[in-house]
């Protein structure tokens, strides 16, 4: 949905320096979600009036803590957040889902938005799926940061940065991740929640035998 008053939309033009061109593009995906959102369960519902900062800006921001440059890996992409957000800024974007009918929306969006040779979809399960290097890894509503580092460490090399928008519960989940895996972090607030916070994290890598057991399955994939 379109935020008719213009202030969220026009805020977001002005935040990410949008360029005419690209917010006409924002407009279509806004419709385009709406239009989705009324066939399958795409985001709730509730936050379709505010989707210019609840999902574009919430997305947007994490493009300038990315590795510059790099590709994009989005694990759980869903409805395009972040993923097709990065792209539509620019970025080249490895996008996984496993659900159909969301995978469908996500190539046919990018393909209506004219960013279909920026987006790579990958309609797996991203706990058995072919592994391949990622510099830069995000996710946003889709799993807990052990999980998320369990399911994605396979995609990951020493230098990769993980770009991980959580609510205020980050503290929690980085405890909990450190129980089982070593790692750096920053924590960034977030621009779109007062009480949310994105996970910069880089050199993640499993403690004890679980870190053997992960450089005996690296030989192999050598």
């Amino acid at each position: 949905m379109i935020d008719r008053e213009g202030g969220a939309r026009a805020a977001f033009a002005t935040d990410y320096a949008i360029d005419v061109a690209t917010l006409a593009r924002f407009d279509a995906y806004a419709a385009a979600l709406a239009e989705g959102q009324a066939r399958m369960n795409l985001v709730s519902a509730a936050t379709l009036a505010d989707v210019w900062r609840r999902h574009f800006s919430d997305s947007a921001q994490l493009l300038a803590l990315g590795v510059p440059g790099a590709r994009w890996l989005d694990l759980g992409a869903g409805a395009g957040f972040p993923g097709l957000v990065l792209a539509l800024l620019g970025a080249e974007v490895d996008l996984v889902e496993a659900t159909g009918k969301k995978a469908r929306f996500l190539e046919e969006t990018a393909a209506l938005l004219g960013i279909a040779d920026r987006v790579r979809l990958h309609g797996d399960r991203v706990e058995t799926m072919a592994a391949f290097p990622a510099r830069t890894i995000t996710a946003r509503a889709f799993a807990p940061l052990p999980k998320l580092f369990d399911w994605g460490l396979r995609f990951a090399a020493q230098d990769t940065r993980w770009v991980l928008p959580k609510g205020a519960r980050a503290g929690e989940e980085i405890a909990d991740a450190g129980q089982a895996f070593v790692f750096d972090h920053a924590l960034v607030p977030s621009r779109t929640a007062a009480d949310a916070r994105i996970v910069v994290a880089s050199g993640v890598r499993r403690k004890g035998n679980d870190a053997a057991r992960d450089r005996q399955s690296e030989g192999r994939r050598r």
